[in-house]
C-alpha cells in the first residue's frame, strides 16, 4: 500500500530512465547535428535547455505517477 502523493520505486526508476533517455537523445541529436551541418552548437544553451525541459518532463512524470 502506497501513502498518497507516493511514487512506488519502480515507477520512480521508469521516471529516472525516462528522463536520462531524453537527455542522451537530445544531445546525441545535436552532436549529429551538428557532425552533418558543420555549425558550432552553443554547449551551454544546450545543455541549460535540455536541463530546463528534462526537469519539466520528470515533474510532469513525477505528478502523473503519484497516483
Amino acid at each position: 500500500m502506497s501513502h498518497s502523493g507516493s511514487i512506488p520505486p519502480a515507477q520512480r526508476r521508469l521516471t529516472i530512465v525516462l528522463a536520462a533517455v531524453f537527455v542522451v537523445l537530445v544531445v546525441g541529436g545535436s552532436l549529429v547535428g551538428n557532425a552533418l551541418a558543420g555549425t558550432p552548437i552553443d554547449w551551454l544553451w544546450m545543455i541549460a535547455g535540455t536541463a530546463f525541459i528534462t526537469l519539466l518532463f520528470a515533474l510532469f512524470l513525477w505528478v502523473r505517477l503519484s497516483d
